[in-house]
Formats: C-alpha cells, structure tokens, sequence
C-alpha cells in the first residue's frame, strides 16, 4: 500500500495539469483508479483484490499512519 501512495503521489506530483488528488475519492475506489488513470502518463493504476474488504484503517496502518491522541491535523496545501 505505501507504494501505491508513492507511486500515486509521484505521478501527480510530475504532472502540471494536476495538482492533487480530489479527497472526495475513497482509497482503492474505482473512482480514485479511474483518476490517476486520466493523468495519462506510463504508469496505470488497477484494482487489487489483495486490499478488498479491508478497512481504511487497516490501509492506513500498512501506510504507516497513526492516530494522533491530541487530535491534530497538518495543514493543507490547497
């Protein structure tokens, strides 16, 4: 999972057009798929049954995220 984020974020970050991931998208949905494929550059991202039926929050511990017991967010960057 951490290296699909990678991979994700690299890719968006390489392209002028977009400059971010619409937050609206759920990970691994279909939506989010059909996103960083319409970027249109050599890597494609596709769906993985690996990571089906699995929480958010189980997709966020692969990625290294934990929960902050004060509650604090970073800023954004939009």
């Amino acid at each position: 999972m951490a290296k699909i984020a990678f991979l994700v974020a690299l890719v968006i970050s390489l392209t002028d057009a977009r400059q971010h991931i619409p937050t609206h998208y759920l990970p691994l949905s279909q939506e989010i798929i059909d996103y960083v494929n319409s970027i249109k550059t050599t890597w494609k991202a596709a769906p993985s049954r690996r990571f089906e039926g699995k929480s958010i929050q189980y997709l966020k511990g692969l990625c290294g995220v934990i929960e902050d017991p004060n509650n604090e967010k970073l800023p954004g960057i939009c």
